[in-house]
């Protein structure tokens, strides 16, 4: 996927150049937490950058969206992550073409432990209008109610649907509703995960702590992917 961002801007540029790609990731690979998207967009903007392409942030992270659907690595990730926070999919599409409304969560957390990672592209290869049509119907209630309660508690009833709430990831989400605590699967890998309030994320890493994987406490940026 690097290789693909790196030919489009071969492409744009003005004279050759010799490109090294070295993505520094912070979180495991494979496990659902869209960092196939953020390798591709966080390179996009590199390279606009270095090789003074001049596109707009926009028209950076469509070339990422665009890598993405060409490796199969995902669909939707490069937009959520250009849009940064709890965002709604409210109209499907690369950055500047599809539409998201966001929901503040400035005083939550995301609890996550990964587990072990699946295959992004033979899941959508197989199962994209299962996930199309169940996705669509629950992705309407949730514009209604903006709730993340609603979203953790369909975004389970999602995953158990494709079957990615047994094996490893049953214990761990028991572990949590035990205290009161909805969780769900990442999409996609055997990863669990929740939203909580910053006061009560100690209590969701405790209860799972226990089951190995790597266990990961974030922040929740709102501003979306950009050059430091």
């Amino acid at each position: 996927m690097s290789g693909w961002v790196v030919e489009e801007y071969l492409k744009l540029a003005n004279r050759p150049y010799f490109v090294n790609v070295d993505h520094d990731i912070g979180i495991p690979v494979g496990f659902g937490l869209g960092s196939s998207g953020a390798a591709a967009l966080s390179l996009s903007y590199a390279l606009n950058e270095a090789l003074d392409i001049g596109l707009s942030r926009t028209e950076a992270a469509q070339i990422a969206h665009h890598a993405e659907i060409a490796c199969k690595t995902g669909l939707g990730t490069v937009i959520a992550e250009f849009a940064g926070g709890f965002e709604i999919r409210t109209g499907a599409g690369a950055p500047g073409i599809g539409s998201v409304t966001k929901i503040d969560l400035e005083n939550y957390k995301a609890v996550v432990l990964c587990l072990a990672p699946i295959s992004t592209k033979s899941f959508l290869t197989s199962r994209m209008d299962e996930i199309n049509g169940l996705g669509g119907i629950m992705l309407s209630k949730l514009s209604v109610s903006r709730s993340v309660d609603d979203f953790l508690t369909m975004s389970r009833e999602f995953a158990g649907t494709l079957g990615l709430t047994e094996d490893r990831c049953k214990e761990p989400m028991a572990a949590l509703k035990s205290r009161g605590i909805e969780s769900s699967v990442a999409l996609l890998g055997q990863t669990v995960f929740t939203l909580v309030p910053r006061a009560m994320a100690k209590e969701a890493s405790d209860a799972i702590k226990g089951f190995g994987g790597t266990l990961l406490v974030c922040n929740i940026d709102g501003n979306g992917a950009r050059v430091l």
